[in-house]
């Protein structure tokens, strides 16, 4: 019997909180054309902070296309200055009282810090996905400059804030934090970012092996591995695709790399994808690849994973945490090893199987709602240290934590459910996923759709979902592990019920 827990929402600790007005300052926002994970990241959070009752301004550089000042999904964003001067516009800003007003402070560093401290004197809390070191700092800035900014942001700029916390993404990500920059490890929390709730499998793979990689075209990236990797696997083993989507500046010389190798029949670079067009390559793909140099976490690889595709990345921090070695994917440390790789992961079927149900369970324990909610915590946290309030609710923190982690476990249940108008039982269910077994002769294959209900309290529980595993003994079939399409509607009620047993 599982223990009875209270559920303690996001919107539950803000009425109780005294932060009601977050502010945060970006070097880009969502709508910028080069925006990536840390842009998704600071929008998904903020979204859910306004959701739960947060009044939450963004700060950040202007861009062509947008207004100075707008609203998306609840929260408002202020733009002004460019990228490059952004930083120095918001610390004159801050020191002459021009940026709003707030009960908490939330800098995203990003290569080139704000330095709040200097000018918020108020709770603050920074997120700092990765340290960027010289390799990313050529990447924006031509040599000479690269290296400054790579020095101040190691040995200048974190002196500054040695009583500030800090959120990361990784564990890996948390120990470069502490022994790169020398931030107290005290101070450093480590929150996983989500997976939103689109991705999702759905339908067949391609018909021919095919490859994909997303992100921004900068050489840091190193799709040039990439590319030389499909190109010998593809001398070994035949027709492989590649999809390679995104931009930037590495653009022009990967197109020289691929007209080099006569690889434009195979080769593809589609630029900017949409929404719909990334779930689609993410669902079709055999496997998605990864060299980055640098990373926070490595965003695409989970997403992908809940896709029911496994990933090969290399091995740096971030990855290590996005991508569990053996389980949901490999991690490589050269070309070769990663040619190698590649070539097993696209040959042999039984362990693509085993890798692609592993990257769907690890991606299903990684929600939004959960990473907003610890973020949140954070910046509790940190006002209430900076306004003396030291009476932290800890066996409540505590006790959150365990609910959420719950959101993506599975619940040990048996109730009937009708699949595809026949007879089975439902023998366990998370937010994500199902285990079937049946009752009347039914079988499905990996990849499939199916369609089923259970009767509740509410009405009816309709499912969408693809069969994604499948269990059996030597009597024969067992069960059907499917994934869901689509967050059925009611779905949280049937977990409330379930989950105070």
């Amino acid at each position: 019997m599982q223990q009875n827990i209270a559920p303690i929402s996001l919107a539950d600790l803000v009425s109780e909180s005294e932060v009601k007005k977050i502010t945060i300052v970006a070097w880009r926002d969502l709508e910028d054309r080069t925006a990536g994970g840390s842009e998704v990241h600071a929008h998904e959070i903020a979204k859910r902070w306004a959701e739960a009752g947060l009044e939450v301004t963004m700060r950040t550089a202007s861009t062509s296309n947008n207004d100075s000042i707008s609203y998306r999904d609840g929260y408002k964003i202020i733009r002004k200055s460019t990228k490059y001067t952004v930083f120095g516009q918001t610390l004159l800003s801050g020191l002459t009282g021009m940026v709003p007003r707030s009960d908490a402070l939330v800098e995203i560093w990003n290569g080139m810090p704000f330095l709040s401290p200097l000018w918020s004197k108020g709770p603050r809390v920074v997120i700092l996905h990765h340290v960027h070191e010289k390799d990313l700092w050529r990447s924006v800035l031509p040599i000479g400059l690269a290296e400054l900014g790579a020095f101040f942001e190691r040995k200048v700029a974190p002196k500054f804030y040695r009583n500030t916390r800090v959120i990361t993404p990784s564990t890996s990500s948390a120990n470069e934090v502490i022994e790169l920059l020398g931030w107290p490890d005290h101070q450093v929390s480590v929150v996983h970012p989500g997976v939103n709730a689109r991705f999702r499998p759905f339908g067949k793979k391609s018909e021919k092996p095919m490859v994909f990689a997303i992100g921004r075209l900068v050489e840091v990236k190193r799709y040039d591995w990439v590319i030389k990797a499909v190109d010998r696997v593809r001398s070994k083993i035949g027709d492989v695709q590649l999809v390679i989507a995104g931009e930037g500046v590495a653009a022009e010389e990967l197109r020289t790399l691929v007209s080099d190798l006569g690889a434009s029949s195979w080769c593809k670079l589609v630029g900017k994808i949409s929404d719909e067009d990334l779930v689609h390559y993410y669902r079709k793909a055999w496997v998605v690849v990864s060299a980055s140099m640098r990373e926070g976490w490595g965003m695409t690889l989970t997403e992908a994973g809940a896709c029911g595709t496994l990933s090969l990345a290399s091995r740096i921090a971030g990855h290590e945490d996005a991508v569990i070695d053996g389980q949901t994917g490999y991690l490589f440390d050269t070309l070769d090893q990663l040619t190698d790789l590649l070539q097993q992961v696209l040959t042999d079927e039984k362990l693509a199987r085993r890798l692609s149900i592993g990257a769907l369970k690890h991606a299903a324990k990684l929600t939004w709602d959960a990473a907003a909610t610890s973020a949140f915590q954070i910046v509790d946290r940190s006002y209430r240290e900076y306004n003396g309030k030291l009476e932290y609710l800890l066996p409540k923190y505590n006790q959150l934590k365990i609910v959420n982690r719950r959101a993506a476990e599975r619940i040990l249940i048996d109730i009937p459910i009708k699949v595809n108008d026949q007879k089975g039982r439902l023998v366990d269910i998370s937010s994500t996923g199902a285990l079937i077994t049946p009752i009347d002769e039914f079988w499905f294959d990996f990849g499939d759709l199916l369609k089923a209900q259970v009767d509740i309290d509410s009405g009816y529980l309709d499912l969408d979902a693809a069969v994604v595993r499948y269990a059996t003994d030597q009597e024969g079939i067992l069960g059907f592990g499917v994934w869901f399409i689509n967050q059925p509607k009611n779905l949280q009620e049937l977990l409330a019920r379930f989950s105070q047993y």
